[in-house]
């Protein structure tokens, strides 16, 4: 079985280059880091909290640059990504999970 590609969130001619004397641009850079370790960075820098719900979607690679600015886009990003996570928006950030199966479904019903 081959794995995926890992495709960067956002291109690197989609990033808006700010002066590096601004103070409240920060840009964060991720090589193959696990969503669970990106959440982290990421709610370092952000007012909205981004929590993972489960190892199945903390495990997942991320790579790319990121303007933290845009905490919500990057989160609709990493759905882009991964079509096999679903977000919650919650009053204070996003909760990320593994979509759950048919199966799974028709159980809980």
């Amino acid at each position: 079985m081959s794995l995926p590609s890992i495709k960067p969130i956002l291109a690197a001619a989609a990033i808006c280059a700010a002066p590096s004397s601004s103070p409240s641009f920060h840009r964060l850079e991720f090589h193959q880091e696990p969503l669970s370790v990106v959440a982290v960075r990421l709610n370092e820098v952000s007012r909205r909290q981004l929590r993972i719900a489960d190892s199945f979607a903390g495990q997942k690679p991320i790579s790319g640059l990121y303007a933290a600015d845009d905490p919500k886009g990057f989160v609709l990003g990493i759905l882009d990504l991964y079509p096999d996570l679903m977000m919650h928006e919650t009053d204070d950030g996003w909760i990320i999970e593994k979509t759950p199966t048919l199966k799974q479904v028709q159980l809980s019903e």
